[in-house]
């Protein structure tokens, strides 16, 4: 038996593996302090096992380091195997704004060893004239670790151009060095048996790229990704057979990409699954995490070749079911059931790699609600945290005090319970009243309608049925916080060129709210499958569980094809949003599609339908309409009632004229004061609605 590790005990492990004809004799010895000595012998008849390259694999609760490895052997053979001394560089397109004249954004560098500085160079053209190295620094950051870094660089910069105008690309630089290149294609460290599939790019030699922002906005959204082969694994056979260990679901995953034109990726939700294969002891742990499943060639190719958006869930905090109250206090006290360091470093990890923080707090709950106006003020993108500001899951206070004759007093659809928390809510609802976008996607309220069972567990739960107060996978959605998914429903039916999208239910879907004419729309899973059931009665038209009244659009499920329930046929149901925003027409357009990850846009899209309608085609209907006005050109505008309440925001047209003409919840004979600006003038309008 071996004796219990202590602290700064050194230890070695030897293996020796001899090939005697059909059978291989294994001999593996443990070393501690140099003096205790433990053997183990194993025989395995099947030689075809012990084929392949030697490393080191840990598991478990030790966080340990590696001093050294070496291996001895006959008839082996050198491997041709890059490695990215970058492991990614990617912009937050969030943090874009304009200060003191110049357009500036944030990148985030994640290195695979130490250094000093990191630099980004951004030009016009994807290989300048005279080199890169000819190309001004637009960013310098210092390279640090830490116990929640592992040598990472944020890097503030300073755009030449604007980007509304021109698509630039860029080059990120280490200690003077080029280090933009993947240079793990086309080598032996991807394909099969290594865990990188990386079958797109064709080529690693590209350099990052931010797409142009200008209408019509092209944005794809991406969930639920995961490291592993969950579902089916990838097909391959050959010497290693299939490899459970990924980063890519599946061949031919996101070939015609390029062809969607997408500016933005929109990266939703369990992005890297933090404890799935095991609750990670250490940051270097962590980061190996992180960087297998954002940083595999795909991955990488992707996030340096758009802009981004990062919502992290719950598992990419590193626990499940991470909402509430519960989970400050975890971080918060020591006599929990659960390690306040590792909440607290994986905490700061996420909003240090979500928002670009330098040194943000673990204990603190985080203010990460946020919203990116495009450059020409015609799109806004808002970005919504509903699981950190939320109510606590526990509705059972008075059942466990100890009145147990009575059960769940409250309940979810208690009208005191908030889904966003007051300063969030407050928030949403300030800049749904004021914003002047046109168009307005929300993201980061996963399933305000309860279309998605819960699971059952024992017989009262099956009695209950789906979103029992106590029912754990029902209480991870929106729609479980009944009032607060109401609140935020009104609100956002309260103006027109409003809709919301979310991941995490494992399931591509569209649906629209009759009574606000909100469009929802769900999306994912593209690496960790097990889709949410639908409720009974799911169908075209239908009520969800509360009762709303629902047009269902689309679903891609993994049992369904479609919202009439057919059975699934085709590939597995790996998916992404197809997202277009046109604010450029009179009357605002918006686009939904539900994709496959192998899918070209030419393709019919998946779930059965798809969604082009027009701004005014949304929100409650309308009860007033202005009269005819024409105020300043491309002017941002206002809309406020005569005591300077606020209605609702929109924008002008070249010709003057405004975006939008009906309001919801505005009675006819109102009062109403339009205030147009456009930076250089101010011009107001008072006017009754008819």
């Amino acid at each position: 038996m071996i004796n219990p590790l202590s602290v700064n005990d050194t230890f070695r492990i030897s293996v020796q593996i001899k090939k005697k004809r059909k059978k291989v004799e294994i001999e593996s010895s443990l070393s501690v302090n140099n003096k205790d000595q433990y053997t183990v012998k194993a025989i395995i008849d099947d030689s075809t096992k012990t084929n392949g390259y030697p490393g080191i694999v840990g598991r478990g609760l030790l966080d340990f380091s590696v001093n050294g490895i070496y291996a001895s052997g006959k008839q082996t053979e050198v491997l041709n195997a890059g490695i990215n001394e970058c492991h990614t560089c990617y912009a937050l397109g969030d943090t874009l704004k304009k200060e003191n004249g110049h357009w500036q954004v944030r990148f985030i560098s994640i290195f695979r060893s130490d250094g000093k500085k990191a630099e980004i160079r951004i030009s016009d053209q994807a290989n300048p004239k005279n080199g890169w190295k000819s190309v001004a620094v637009a960013g310098t950051g210092e390279i640090i670790n830490n116990d929640f870094r592992r040598n990472t660089a944020i890097i503030d910069v300073i755009l030449p151009y604007d980007p509304s105008e021109t698509t630039m690309y860029y080059t990120i630089w280490k200690d003077g060095i080029d280090v933009t290149s993947d240079l793990r294609i086309e080598t032996d460290g991807v394909g099969l048996g290594t865990g990188i599939v990386g079958d797109v790019p064709v080529k690693g030699d590209y350099v990052g790229r931010l797409p142009q922002l200008k209408a019509p906005y092209k944005l794809c959204g991406l969930s639920c990704h995961a490291i592993h082969g969950g579902g089916p694994k990838l097909p391959e056979g050959g010497r290693w057979g299939g490899f459970f260990v990924h980063d890519q679901p599946t061949y031919g995953a996101y070939k015609h990409l390029e062809d969607y034109d997408f500016q933005i990726m929109l990266w939703e939700d369990d992005i890297w699954y933090m404890e799935l294969l095991l609750y990670p002891p250490s940051t270097d742990d962590a980061y190996k995490i992180v960087t297998t499943s954002i940083c595999g060639p795909t991955s990488r190719w992707q996030m340096m070749r758009h802009w981004n958006v990062l919502n992290p869930g719950d598992h990419d905090h590193g626990m499940d079911d991470v909402k509430g109250p519960e989970q400050i206090a975890i971080r918060n006290n020591k006599d929990l059931g659960q390690d306040p360091d590792y909440m607290i470093r994986n905490f700061q990890i996420v909003s240090h790699l979500m928002i670009g923080k330098e040194n943000p707090s673990g204990t603190d709950n985080p203010k990460r609600w946020r919203k990116w106006k495009m450059p020409n003020k015609d799109f806004t993108l808002m970005i919504m945290d509903s699981r950190l500001w939320r109510s606590s899951q526990d509705t059972n206070i008075w059942d466990d005090e100890g009145w147990g004759h009575k059960d769940s007093l409250y309940n979810r659809t208690d009208p005191t319970r908030s889904l966003l928390g007051e300063e969030q809510f407050a928030w949403l609802q300030e800049n749904i009243r004021t914003e002047t976008s046109p168009i307005i996607c929300l993201t980061g309220i996963n399933a305000l309608h309860t279309i998605w069972k819960g699971t059952y567990w024992g017989k009262q739960a099956q009695k209950l049925g789906a979103f029992h107060s106590r029912d754990r996978v029902a209480a991870d959605y929106a729609g479980w916080v009944g009032a607060g998914a109401n609140r935020i429903l009104e609100l956002l039916g309260s103006r027109s060129g409003i809709v919301s999208v979310y991941g995490d239910v494992h399931n591509g879907s569209i649906i629209r709210n009759k009574e606000h004419n909100l469009y929802e729309c769900s999306f994912g899973p593209i690496g960790r499958s097990g889709g949410r059931e639908v409720i009974d009665g799911f169908g075209p038209h239908m009520k969800d569980f509360d009762g709303r009244e629902l047009e269902a659009i689309a679903l891609y499920h993994k049992k369904y094809d479609n919202v009439l329930l057919e059975k699934k046929e085709g590939p597995f149901y790996w998916n992404f949003l197809e997202m277009k925003f046109d604010p450029s027409d009179t009357d605002p357009k918006i686009n939904f599609k539900i994709r496959n990850l192998i899918d070209s846009p030419d393709e019919t899209p998946r779930g059965g339908g798809e969604v082009e309608v027009h701004a005014s085609q949304t929100g409650r209907t309308v009860s007033s309409v202005l009269p005819d006005i024409k105020t300043l050109p491309k002017a941002d505008v206002l809309l406020m009632y005569g005591d300077l309440k606020p209605i609702c925001g929109t924008r002008s047209n070249a010709d003057g004229a405004l975006q939008i003409h009906g309001l919801s919840d505005v009675p006819q004979g109102a009062d109403v004061l339009i205030m147009a600006n456009d930076g250089k003038d101010l011009k107001t309008h008072h006017v009754k609605t008819k």
